[in-house]
């Protein structure tokens, strides 16, 4: 298997090799999302609602670290057979019905095939959002897999596989425990036990892997059989973990860093593919239909300039010109303070006398 230098691997060898094995009518790839692609890890809300159980220095942390001391509260909640408690603080974490572009921009990939189909650990929809605005139906475009469906459809569009479940259907799992069900995932699960497997004969792009998460998988994804394997994380995996021995020994390429964020790669990977970058419409808003508060746009802004960064940091890291990216970035917050200025912090009674 052909591994590339490491220093040429990156978002755009990555779109050039996706493009060529379209043109030859090479078997897409299967696009692999972990955990840490979920809102669960991107946004603050489930470090926020737990930050009372963490008894270390939270802002000392980096986010890879608060993201796994959330996982030990869950489990210890697990193990005290807590899981309302469980319900109550996925459901109130995920309760944002927020689309991100990195979202937008897997959709728009998924719809023009690059991707035969996704496997995914996510509980959230932020996916399922973004199929929908990117003008997908479900059941015609794209069909959800979870982890207890025993008949899959043929002939209707692409097929994303839930391997940890959803939470609208109150049936996941935080790791290899089922929620409300004493057994572990994938013992239960011979059908999505035998999707994953599938996976083995395909070439495969895994982003966002996290092993405390996601580690149980380990041993249904490998052994890597036929295809390109690329690894894509936003740090450096760990040489003692049974992970890099995993992508070591069937030849994974690896690209680990500020370039292998959920966020900026499938940004430059959208771009280098398709020539643009889809944009957010309506973002964030609750399903009670109320106008965006103050605090929403304010969080939206705070989110889309660290998104900037983050481009920006990737554009030094791989020595690539995303100024279109940032562009199309910069200009969502022009429009977003226009709207709300950012000295605008007052509610509507205040100064009214009220």
């Amino acid at each position: 298997m052909n591994v590339p230098d490491k220093h040429e691997f990156n978002a755009a060898y990555i779109a050039k090799t996706l493009k060529q094995r379209q043109t030859r009518g090479t078997p897409p790839t299967v696009l692999f999302l972990g955990s840490r692609t979920s809102s669960l890890f991107r946004r603050p809300f489930l470090v926020d609602l737990l930050k009372e159980f963490i008894y270390s220095d939270i802002a000392k942390m980096i986010p890879v670290e608060r993201f796994h001391e959330c996982y030990c509260i869950l489990e210890e909640f697990k193990r005290n057979k807590q899981d309302s408690d469980i319900h109550s603080i996925i459901g109130a974490a995920l309760e944002e019905k927020h689309i991100d572009v990195a979202d937008l921009c897997v959709a728009e990939l998924m719809k023009e095939q690059i991707f035969d189909y996704i496997i995914t650990t996510n509980i959230g929809n932020e996916l399922e959002r973004a199929f929908i605005q990117s003008n997908m139906k479900k059941t015609r475009d794209f069909e959800i897999i979870l982890p207890e469906t025993r008949k899959m459809t043929k002939g209707r569009g692409f097929k994303m596989f839930k391997a940890s479940g959803d939470v609208i259907a109150e049936r996941y799992s935080i790791g290899e425990y089922t929620i409300d069900i004493e057994e572990r995932h994938l013992d239960q699960r011979a059908a999505l036990k035998t999707a994953l497997e599938q996976a083995h004969q395909e070439a495969m792009l895994i982003v966002g892997f996290d092993n405390t998460w996601d580690g149980h998988l380990l041993d249904t994804i490998f052994p890597h059989i036929k295809g390109p394997l690329w690894f894509v994380n936003e740090e450096q995996t760990p040489e003692d973990s049974p992970l890099f021995n995993y992508l070591y020994t069937y030849g994974a390429a690896r690209l680990e860093g500020m370039a292998g964020e959920y966020d900026p790669f499938f940004t430059n990977l959208c771009y280098d593919i398709l020539g643009f970058i889809p944009s957010v419409q309506g973002n964030p808003r609750k399903e009670s239909g109320k106008q965006n508060t103050p605090h929403n746009l304010q969080d939206e802004m705070t989110y889309l300039t660290k998104t900037i960064n983050k481009l920006l940091e990737s554009q030094k890291a791989m020595k690539k010109d995303i100024k279109v990216d940032i562009k199309n970035l910069s200009d969502k917050v022009d429009t977003l303070l226009t709207h709300f200025p950012p000295n605008s912090t007052s509610s509507p009674s205040e100064g009214t006398g009220k």
